[in-house]
């Protein structure tokens, strides 16, 4: 897929609204270790299945 940004690791994460999106993305992937900073991208095209 391509995506807006630069981005070493991608991941698809499924969550009800915007608020819980915003707290698994502070409160649980924010709290790992060796995270430095977390930058959402919005996916622009789909390449391949």
């Amino acid at each position: 897929a391509t995506s807006t940004g630069d981005h070493m690791i991608m991941t698809e994460i499924w969550a009800r609204d915007g608020r819980e999106l915003t707290k698994i993305i502070s409160e649980k992937i924010g709290s790992i270790e060796g995270i430095k900073k977390i930058c959402p991208a919005i996916i622009l095209e789909k390449l391949k299945e």
